[in-house]
């Protein structure tokens, strides 16, 4: 009732007069950056426009070398591991992979492989991209709660990952899968995809997992904005055995474009 409620709210029409202080205070309150956004603040008709807001073209240049994977979107790194099938530590707890990702085969696929968190705060960009050149296969919205996705909550309520509400978006780079689940939490009011278009305030009241695999993959450029969070939340990114070698350290903020891992260089041959 909290999140649709707050998501109701941050919908609503504001007078233009008081869009840019209301903003612009917020901004101020929780340390985020304007300067970067594509329109002015007084542009932006509602609170949760101008949270999802997007950056200006060119302000987050990536790295040249194709093989970096850049952050998918601004957050703090809040967890590294390793991927098991059957148990994902994190902050103490356990919780089943196959649970999170609302499908046994990806998580098999995936199982022995890696994961990483990003937590994002209000202060942060709440657009994700993709992190590396890849295909979009399909995606599996799934239901939940919509607990706070805080340490407090993470340690206190069990499988919470895997119980709140998300989409998980499968996604392929050199024959391989890969998976970035987003994760909705407290004061959430949706989560959005771009193509294929998809708003989850219009599955949740139906309560039901809605899967789709597409026909023809869509061919995705690193950095391609993916979809929003409007209000909200964490990102999880989960990659088979032997993809990636992660550079990013548990704590560290990073931004969009900042070089987070690299693909693994092929053994040397000894012949």
């Amino acid at each position: 009732m909290f999140s649709g409620i707050v998501g109701w709210g941050a919908r609503r029409q504001l007078p233009r007069p008081l869009r840019a202080p209301l903003y612009e205070a917020f901004a101020s309150a929780v340390g985020a950056e304007i300067s970067e956004a594509e329109h002015e603040p007084s542009e932006y008709s509602s609170f949760g426009e101008f949270f999802a807001r997007a950056l200006r073209p060119g302000v987050r240049p990536f790295p040249d070398d194709p093989k970096l994977w850049i952050a998918p979107c601004d957050s703090k790194v809040a967890e590294l591991g390793g991927l098991d099938a059957h148990a994902i530590e994190a902050k103490g707890r356990s919780f089943s992979l196959a649970a999170l990702l609302a499908s046994e085969r990806l998580a098999l696929a995936l199982d022995g492989g890696d994961f990483a968190t990003f937590y994002l705060s209000p202060r942060d960009y709440h657009r994700v991209h993709a992190p590396t050149s890849c295909r979009l296969l399909g995606y599996h919205y799934v239901p939940g709660s919509l607990y706070p996705v805080k340490p407090f909550y993470l340690q206190h309520i069990e499988n919470l990952f895997a119980i709140n509400e998300r989409l998980v978006l499968e996604l392929e780079v050199e024959g391989r899968a890969f998976a970035l689940v987003m994760v909705a939490a407290a004061g959430v009011g949706n989560l959005r995809l771009n193509e294929p278009a998809l708003e989850s305030r219009f599955l949740r009241a139906g309560g039901q997992r809605h899967s789709v695999r597409l026909d023809t993959p869509i061919e995705l450029a690193r950095g391609q904005e993916l979809g929003a969070f409007e209000l909200g939340s964490t990102v999880i990114l989960c990659t088979p055995p032997g993809m990636l070698r992660w550079t990013a350290c548990i704590g560290s903020p990073v931004r969009l474009g900042d070089d987070i891992g690299h693909r693994p260089h092929p053994p040397e041959s000894h012949e």
